[in-house]
C-alpha cells in the first residue's frame, strides 16, 4: 500500500546498534523497518546505520536545509542509545566516548536542538520519533567506572520531557525518565514493531496512530513500558490512505 498524497514527504531514519561495549540487537532492524514503512507512505527516505557524530550532523544539515513547501511532512526517526543532560535530550552516535554525563554536550546529537530547528521552518509538519531509551548509555567508560556527572551523581535514566513547538509531534518509545525494551526475543523493539503496524493502517489520524501504539505496547509489555508523545498539531494528519471524509490535512502554519 503506497500513499498517493501529493504533498512532499521526506524522512531521515537512523539506526545505531554497533556501540563499542554497549551494542543493541534491534536498532538497525528497527530503522530498516521504518524505512520500508516510510517509503510505502510516500516519503523520500535517507537511511543511516551505525552513524558517527559527523555523519549525523552532515545528514541533518542537508535534510533540514532542503525546502519545506506548505503542506509538506518531515519525519525523523532514531533507534539507538539516548540520554538527558540538564533537561535536554541527546542521541548518541556510535563513536561517542562518554566518560561522564558532561561529555554528552560535545559528543552526542542535541535532539532538543533538532526539534527547535525544525520548528523554525514555519511551514509543514514535523514528526520526531525517538526509540532511544533502551538502556543506560554506557559507551566507552573507563574500566570499573560508571557514567556520572561532575557532581559524582548518576544521571537520570531515559529522556527528559519535551515541548512540541507548533506544527510538531515528538514521540518517545517510553515515558520520560524510563527505559524501553530492546526485546532480545524479536528482530524489532516492541515500540517500533507496533508503531509500524499502526502507521500502515489506512485513514488513521497521526495522533490515533500513536495512541494505538501505546495501547499495544502496554499490553505486550504487561504495563511496564508506556510510550509517550507531545503534540502541537492543530488538524488531523493521515499518512496511510488518507480519505478526506475521515482524515483531513494538517493546515499550513
Amino acid at each position: 500500500m503506497r500513499s498517493t498524497s501529493a504533498a512532499p514527504r521526506t524522512a531521515l531514519i537512523v539506526g545505531n546498534a554497533a556501540y563499542p561495549g554497549a551494542p543493541l540487537k534491534n536498532a538497525g532492524n528497527d530503522a530498516r523497518l521504518m524505512q520500508s514503512v516510510a517509503q510505502e507512505l510516500g516519503f523520500q527516505v535517507t537511511l543511516l546505520l551505525d552513524a558517527d557524530l559527523l555523519q549525523l550532523l552532515e545528514a541533518i544539515s542537508g535534510w533540514v536545509a532542503a525546502p519545506a513547501p506548505t503542506g509538506s511532512t518531515r519525519l525523523f526517526y532514531f533507534a539507538g542509545h539516548g540520554a538527558q543532560y540538564r533537561g535536554r535530550n541527546y542521541l548518541i552516535p556510535v563513536d561517542a566516548e562518554l566518560r561522564s554525563e558532561d561529555d554528552l554536550l560535545g559528543r552526542a546529537l542535541d535532539a532538543t536542538g533538532l526539534t527547535e530547528r525544525l520548528s523554525r521552518s514555519g511551514t509543514g509538519v514535523n514528526l520526531l520519533v525517538f526509540d532511544a531509551c533502551r538502556s543506560v548509555p554506557l559507551v566507552r567508560p573507563p574500566p570499573g567506572s560508571r557514567l556520572r556527572n561532575q557532581t559524582g551523581t548518576r544521571p537520570p535514566p531515559g529522556l527528559a520531557p519535551a515541548v512540541a513547538p507548533r506544527g510538531t509531534l515528538v514521540a518517545y518509545a517510553t515515558a520520560p525518565g524510563a527505559l524501553a525494551a530492546d526485546d532480545p526475543t524479536s528482530r524489532h523493539s516492541p515500540y517500533t514493531r507496533n508503531l509500524a503496524a499502526q502507521l500502515r493502517t489506512p485513514g488513521l489520524p497521526i495522533e490515533t496512530v500513536f495512541k494505538r501504539t501505546r495501547a499495544a505496547v502496554l499490553q505486550e509489555t504487561g504495563g511496564t513500558q508506556v510510550p509517550w508523545e507531545t503534540s502541537s498539531l492543530v488538524g488531523d494528519l493521515c499518512l496511510a490512505g488518507g480519505d478526506a471524509r475521515v482524515c483531513g490535512v494538517e493546515p499550513p502554519r
